[in-house]
């Protein structure tokens, strides 16, 4: 089991199957955007890119093989405060103060 978790400006990636006594080695961390990271979300039908969102107006897809960018999506006005994505990468969306 993997745990996401976001902060500012960064999203961190535990493997809880690693567990020690009294915690987890972080897998990744993922110098994600400029500003507080909003919304962390995995691809639903396998996993295989990850979803960031943030305060600095952009929308990120990740790989989850290497953690490495595939695409930074600029369309917003505002800071975006959530977003989500279909099965397949098929859409995204996302909703922001503009």
């Amino acid at each position: 089991m993997r745990v996401l978790s976001r902060s500012w400006a960064k999203s961190k990636l535990w493997d809880l199957r690693k567990k020690g006594t009294t915690s987890c080695p972080v897998m990744y961390t993922i110098a994600a955007h400029s500003s507080l990271v909003s919304q962390v979300r995995f691809e639903p039908s396998g996993g295989h890119a990850l979803m960031t969102a943030g305060y600095d107006k952009l929308l990120k897809l990740w790989s989850t093989r290497d953690f490495s960018l595939v695409a930074s999506l600029a369309s917003h006005e505002g800071k975006i405060m959530g977003a989500d994505m279909l099965p397949g990468l098929e859409c995204l969306a996302s909703v922001s103060y503009d």
